[in-house]
Protein backbone atom coordinates (compact mmCIF):
# COMPACT_ATOMS: atom_id res chain seq x y z
CA UNK A 1 0.00 0.00 0.00
CA UNK A 2 2.57 2.38 1.08
CA UNK A 3 4.96 1.36 -2.34
CA UNK A 4 1.60 2.42 -4.48
CA UNK A 5 1.34 5.75 -2.46
CA UNK A 6 4.71 6.53 -3.18
CA UNK A 7 4.61 5.32 -6.87
CA UNK A 8 1.42 7.83 -7.07
CA UNK A 9 2.87 10.49 -5.59
CA UNK A 10 5.73 10.62 -8.10
CA UNK A 11 3.83 10.46 -10.73
CA UNK A 12 1.97 13.52 -9.61
CA UNK A 13 5.30 15.40 -9.34
CA UNK A 14 6.59 14.65 -12.52
CA UNK A 15 3.25 15.23 -14.38
CA UNK A 16 2.31 18.49 -12.20
CA UNK A 17 5.63 20.16 -10.92
CA UNK A 18 7.01 21.25 -14.95
CA UNK A 19 3.23 22.14 -15.86
CA UNK A 20 3.05 24.71 -12.15
CA UNK A 21 7.09 25.83 -13.26
CA UNK A 22 5.99 26.70 -16.99
CA UNK A 23 2.70 28.83 -15.88
CA UNK A 24 4.99 30.83 -13.10
CA UNK A 25 7.87 31.41 -15.81
CA UNK A 26 5.11 32.09 -18.43
CA UNK A 27 3.43 34.96 -16.07
CA UNK A 28 6.29 37.15 -14.84
CA UNK A 29 4.24 40.30 -13.87
CA UNK A 30 5.75 43.62 -14.88
CA UNK A 31 3.84 45.02 -11.95
CA UNK A 32 2.56 43.03 -8.83
CA UNK A 33 2.35 45.09 -5.51
CA UNK A 34 -0.11 45.00 -3.11
CA UNK A 35 -1.49 48.64 -2.42
CA UNK A 36 -1.87 48.92 1.36
CA UNK A 37 -4.25 51.74 1.05
CA UNK A 38 -6.79 49.90 -1.58
CA UNK A 39 -5.66 46.40 0.28
CA UNK A 40 -5.57 44.82 -3.21
CA UNK A 41 -3.11 43.13 -5.46
CA UNK A 42 -2.47 44.57 -8.04
CA UNK A 43 -0.99 42.94 -11.28
CA UNK A 44 0.42 44.25 -14.98
CA UNK A 45 1.39 42.40 -17.85
CA UNK A 46 2.74 43.77 -21.30
CA UNK A 47 2.39 41.97 -24.61
CA UNK A 48 3.45 43.85 -27.84
CA UNK A 49 1.39 42.75 -30.40
CA UNK A 50 3.17 44.35 -33.59
CA UNK A 51 6.54 44.41 -35.43
CA UNK A 52 6.75 48.38 -35.30
CA UNK A 53 9.23 49.80 -33.17
CA UNK A 54 7.89 52.28 -30.71
CA UNK A 55 8.61 55.00 -33.01
CA UNK A 56 6.89 53.36 -36.07
CA UNK A 57 3.51 54.64 -37.37
CA UNK A 58 0.71 51.86 -35.72
CA UNK A 59 2.88 50.78 -32.76
CA UNK A 60 0.56 48.53 -30.71
CA UNK A 61 1.25 47.41 -27.56
CA UNK A 62 -1.36 46.46 -24.77
CA UNK A 63 -0.92 46.10 -20.76
CA UNK A 64 -3.18 43.86 -18.70
CA UNK A 65 -4.62 44.38 -15.78
CA UNK A 66 -6.07 43.10 -12.53
CA UNK A 67 -6.56 45.00 -9.42
CA UNK A 68 -7.86 42.56 -7.15
CA UNK A 69 -10.91 41.07 -9.79
CA UNK A 70 -11.04 44.16 -12.37
CA UNK A 71 -9.66 43.25 -15.39
CA UNK A 72 -8.74 45.68 -17.84
CA UNK A 73 -5.89 46.86 -20.47
CA UNK A 74 -4.20 50.14 -21.21
CA UNK A 75 -3.03 50.60 -24.94
CA UNK A 76 -0.05 52.39 -26.36
CA UNK A 77 -0.53 53.18 -29.98
CA UNK A 78 1.32 55.68 -32.03
CA UNK A 79 0.02 57.46 -35.17
CA UNK A 80 1.34 60.07 -37.41
CA UNK A 81 -1.80 61.43 -37.35
CA UNK A 82 -3.84 63.63 -34.28
CA UNK A 83 -5.51 60.96 -32.28
CA UNK A 84 -8.78 61.24 -30.09
CA UNK A 85 -10.84 58.40 -28.60
CA UNK A 86 -14.42 58.76 -27.13
CA UNK A 87 -16.07 56.75 -25.07
CA UNK A 88 -17.85 55.15 -27.52
CA UNK A 89 -14.70 54.25 -29.87
CA UNK A 90 -14.17 50.62 -29.23
CA UNK A 91 -11.68 48.38 -29.48
CA UNK A 92 -12.65 45.11 -31.07
CA UNK A 93 -10.30 41.55 -31.24
CA UNK A 94 -11.14 39.62 -33.90
CA UNK A 95 -10.74 36.00 -32.85
CA UNK A 96 -9.38 33.04 -35.04
CA UNK A 97 -13.15 31.56 -35.09
CA UNK A 98 -14.50 34.68 -36.36
CA UNK A 99 -15.95 35.09 -32.99
CA UNK A 100 -14.77 39.22 -31.65
CA UNK A 101 -14.60 40.33 -28.10
CA UNK A 102 -15.29 44.47 -27.61
CA UNK A 103 -13.90 46.63 -24.79
CA UNK A 104 -14.70 50.61 -24.55
CA UNK A 105 -12.09 53.30 -23.03
CA UNK A 106 -13.82 54.34 -19.27
CA UNK A 107 -13.22 58.44 -20.46
CA UNK A 108 -12.58 60.57 -23.79
CA UNK A 109 -8.47 60.28 -24.66
CA UNK A 110 -6.23 62.37 -26.85
CA UNK A 111 -3.20 61.76 -28.31
CA UNK A 112 -0.06 63.29 -27.18
CA UNK A 113 2.10 65.07 -29.72
CA UNK A 114 5.93 64.40 -29.63
CA UNK A 115 7.41 67.28 -31.45
CA UNK A 116 10.63 65.75 -32.70
CA UNK A 117 8.68 62.67 -34.53
CA UNK A 118 5.38 64.68 -35.32
CA UNK A 119 3.27 61.78 -34.22
CA UNK A 120 0.72 61.02 -31.53
CA UNK A 121 1.24 58.63 -28.47
CA UNK A 122 -2.11 57.58 -27.19
CA UNK A 123 -2.16 56.20 -23.84
CA UNK A 124 -5.79 54.70 -23.11
CA UNK A 125 -7.76 52.41 -20.73
CA UNK A 126 -10.51 50.18 -21.74
CA UNK A 127 -12.58 47.61 -20.09
CA UNK A 128 -14.23 44.66 -21.59
CA UNK A 129 -18.02 44.77 -22.98
CA UNK A 130 -18.67 41.47 -20.95
CA UNK A 131 -17.68 39.54 -18.10
CA UNK A 132 -16.81 36.57 -19.83
CA UNK A 133 -14.44 38.33 -22.60
CA UNK A 134 -11.13 37.60 -21.20
CA UNK A 135 -11.79 34.35 -20.99
CA UNK A 136 -12.17 34.17 -24.89
CA UNK A 137 -8.96 35.51 -25.53
CA UNK A 138 -7.18 32.78 -23.24
CA UNK A 139 -8.96 30.24 -25.11
CA UNK A 140 -8.57 31.66 -28.90
CA UNK A 141 -5.80 33.36 -30.92
CA UNK A 142 -6.55 37.12 -32.12
CA UNK A 143 -6.51 37.48 -35.81
CA UNK A 144 -6.70 41.15 -36.03
CA UNK A 145 -7.12 44.09 -33.74
CA UNK A 146 -9.46 46.76 -34.35
CA UNK A 147 -8.87 50.90 -32.96
CA UNK A 148 -11.95 52.96 -33.31
CA UNK A 149 -10.56 56.95 -33.35
CA UNK A 150 -11.86 59.89 -34.72
CA UNK A 151 -14.45 58.58 -36.21
CA UNK A 152 -12.86 55.99 -37.61
CA UNK A 153 -10.74 52.88 -37.34
CA UNK A 154 -7.47 50.89 -38.30
CA UNK A 155 -6.90 47.38 -38.41
CA UNK A 156 -4.23 45.23 -36.69
CA UNK A 157 -3.65 42.41 -38.44
CA UNK A 158 -1.51 39.98 -36.04
CA UNK A 159 1.34 37.91 -36.80
CA UNK A 160 1.61 33.67 -35.13
CA UNK A 161 4.27 35.03 -32.92
CA UNK A 162 2.24 37.79 -31.87
CA UNK A 163 -1.03 36.20 -31.36
CA UNK A 164 0.81 33.26 -29.51
CA UNK A 165 2.05 36.45 -26.86
CA UNK A 166 -1.11 37.79 -26.94
CA UNK A 167 -2.86 34.51 -25.84
CA UNK A 168 -0.51 33.95 -23.28
CA UNK A 169 -0.49 36.66 -21.67
CA UNK A 170 -3.93 36.90 -21.38
CA UNK A 171 -4.33 32.96 -19.85
CA UNK A 172 -1.79 35.03 -16.91
CA UNK A 173 -4.98 36.50 -15.82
Amino acid sequence: MKKLILTILLILIILVIPHVTDAQNKCKYDVDTYDKFLKIRKLEKEVKVNKANAGGNGYLKLDFCKYDSLVFFRITYILRDGIVVGKDDKIIFLLEDDSSVRAFPNQIYSGDMRVATSQFVLNASYFFENYDDMEKLKTKKVKSIRIYYNSVYRDQDIKDRFSDMLQNTAQCF
